[in-house]
């Protein structure tokens, strides 16, 4: 089959609009995804006009991550776009089957939020950014697509939809769309927010059994802040999640470029933060050096040798008979009756550990104190807290609401005692409110 000069080498899938084939254009080798309009809406002449307006938008886009438009055309009465083929998985896929780090979270949502952006910049509202419609490569680099509904900015042009018309996925709309109201770049950056939230939460912030009461929900509920149903979460990232959530568009992030700032600067102490801690708890469990070890080796050979001469000189030669010998009173017994040495019970331990497991000791301590420990996403009481471990590598997470989440990679070794003192920094970044309410229902 082939459509123009494309042939097709497989369907990828489809929607309202149009079916996405897989195809390969002969005339320079190239694989392209081509959409082609669904002969039944051929025939209406504003989803004929819809579908054309997605080249458009698309057409004026140059980004890294943004599929990019090759060519459109029609053929046979059909009308297609030829984009870039992209080799990679839909967001909404890897949410079903992951849970999400916050570097991962933090990479997909800033360039998102810088391809958002760029789009803005240049007059294009997506107006339905979905989980969907974020392709995922193996490296990591997102891809949006699907510019299907885009509002185009152009006084000159006759709008496609006017106010009042209800235009995206409703568990991803913004309020005003929900209200067919007028949308701006503000009304994608909510849609983002939704998708930070269902990665960071584990669920979305708005359901509903129809589209009536999601819609209802979007409009007038506040959402539970996604730091109270994952405690792990940075609260930094907590807090950039319900700003971008907020019910009103000024509550929001202005622009993409802003909410991808905010994202940066929590990317940027999360790694501070367990960079310094890295670097702390590997020097506290480092062995000694042998520039350390050789000298303290013949110093202790030295003190022994001077013990036994001062014996030797001082002792009578009777004495000396005895301890040779062993008949010193006592001396058997202490001999026979070894002495163990038994940990001492730890608080934090529920459950003591089996006796052959080497083990050492970690002791957090925290200003101010009362800090959730989060050893591998189980936590473990409060700060103050000792807990004994098996040796191994740990991922330790520290949380105290009104604080930044701290985290840090810890090694334990056998024997030893490692110390974690960590002064936790209140969160009082310009424009946000502790409260997961603030004075409007939101953070902003």
């Amino acid at each position: 089959m082939r459509y123009g000069r494309y042939d097709i080498v497989e369907e990828l899938g489809g929607g309202s609009m149009g079916v996405v084939y897989k195809a390969l254009d002969p005339q320079i080798n190239r694989l392209v995804a081509l959409k082609v309009m669904r002969p039944d809406r051929v025939t209406n002449p504003d989803f004929r006009k819809r579908f054309l307006k997605e080249a458009q938008a698309v057409g004026r886009l140059s980004h890294p991550n943004v599929v990019t438009v090759y060519d459109m055309g029609e053929d046979h009465g059909q009308v297609f776009i030829a984009m870039e083929f992209v080799e990679g998985k839909p967001l909404d896929r890897i949410i079903r089957d992951k849970s999400f780090t916050l570097r991962e979270m933090l990479d997909i949502g800033i360039q998102a939020a810088k391809a958002l952006d760029y789009a803005h910049s240049r007059g294009v509202v997506h107006r339905d950014i979905k989980p969907s419609n974020i392709l995922v490569q193996s490296d990591g680099v997102i891809k949006i697509t699907d510019f299907g509904i885009a509002h185009i900015e152009n006084p000159e042009a006759t709008q496609l939809t006017q106010t009042g018309d209800v235009l995206g996925t409703p568990a991803y709309m913004a309020p005003e769309q929900v209200l067919g109201q007028p949308v701006d770049g503000r009304s994608d950056l909510y849609s983002l927010g939704v998708i930070l939230y269902e990665m960071a939460a584990g669920k979305r912030p708005f359901k509903g059994e129809n589209i009536a009461t999601i819609f209802q929900s979007i409009i007038h509920e506040n959402p539970e802040s996604p730091v109270k149903t994952n405690p792990s979460l940075h609260g930094e990232l907590s807090q950039i999640i319900m700003k971008c959530l907020a019910k009103s568009p000024d509550l929001r992030f202005a622009t993409g470029r802003t909410l991808a700032d905010a994202l940066e600067k929590c990317q940027e102490s999360s790694e501070a933060a367990t960079m310094t801690a890295r670097a702390s708890v590997e020097s506290i469990t480092r062995p000694l050096g042998r520039f350390v070890v050789v000298p303290l080796v013949f110093l202790i050979v030295v003190c022994f040798a001077g013990v036994v001469y001062f014996y030797w000189i001082h002792f009578p030669e009777k004495k000396r008979e005895e301890l040779r010998t062993g008949s010193v009173p006592g001396m058997q017994d202490a001999k026979s009756e070894p002495t163990a040495l038994h940990p001492s019970p730890v608080a934090g331990n529920d459950e003591a550990l089996p006796s052959d497991i080497k083990t050492g000791l970690l002791k957090i301590t925290t200003f101010p104190i009362g800090a959730h420990v989060i050893i591998d996403g189980e936590r473990k009481g409060t700060t103050p807290l000792e807990i004994r471990l098996p040796s191994g590598h740990y991922e330790l997470r520290l949380n105290l609401e009104g604080y930044g989440d701290w985290a840090a990679r810890v090694k334990i070794a056998e024997n030893a005692l490692v110390q974690v003192p960590v002064d936790l920094l209140p969160l009082s970044p310009p424009g946000f409110s502790n409260a997961p309410g603030g004075k409007n229902g939101q953070n902003h």
